[in-house]
């Protein structure tokens, strides 16, 4: 009888990347994964999802499902929304428990067509799952990085969820403060 390796999933501790050109390049890659958790969100639930990241070199990134910026307007607007003070990050997300995996077979990874989910049951349980994956990339994004990262999103009920690494929402008002010093430099 042959024996099976059984293969652990360790704890990787999260450090700030100290290389500047490594660090960009991890920005980069990690900010493409944020917005497609994001978008994939978009995608299954139809609700509107936004992420506003500043880059260590201080270059404004952003995301809106909506186009314009409305989901992060309507975010700080939001009678709902003013109740959140601090960012909000579940323990959980941040050191998960270690899984005992047996390796059996290799399976490649195939690409699924992602579809509207209809079952208000099942589109909760897969926001949840979703919205935990999106902030764990921000989280990681900006512990590696040093960036800032704000994700909004609202769930099929219309409850609002938030992200920001800065406090009080610190990343999602400059945005929005350059945002409209800019429009006010293009229109003179």
């Amino acid at each position: 009888m042959a024996q099976t390796k059984i293969i652990r999933r360790q704890k990787i501790e999260l450090k700030m990347i100290t290389s500047k050109a490594k660090r960009m390049v991890a920005f980069k890659k990690l900010w493409a994964s944020v917005v497609k958790e994001a978008h994939e969100l978009y995608l299954t639930m139809g609700e509107h999802v936004a992420i506003v990241a500043y880059s260590p070199t201080g270059k404004s990134y952003a995301y809106d499902s909506s186009g314009c910026f409305d989901t992060i307007e309507r975010f700080l607007s939001d009678a709902k929304a003013s109740a959140f003070l601090k960012p909000i990050l579940s323990n959980h997300l941040l050191s998960p428990k270690p899984v005992v995996m047996a390796q059996t077979q290799i399976i490649r990874r195939q690409k699924i067509e992602l579809k509207m989910i209809t079952s208000k049951a099942k589109c909760m349980v897969a926001f949840k799952k979703l919205w935990a994956s999106a902030v764990k990339e921000a989280h990681e994004l900006h512990i590696t990085t040093g960036a800032d990262v704000a994700i909004v999103a609202y769930s099929p009920t219309g409850k609002p969820y938030a992200y920001d690494s800065s406090n009080n929402f610190g990343t999602i008002k400059r945005f929005l403060n350059n945002a409209k010093a800019s429009a006010i430099k293009g229109g003179h």
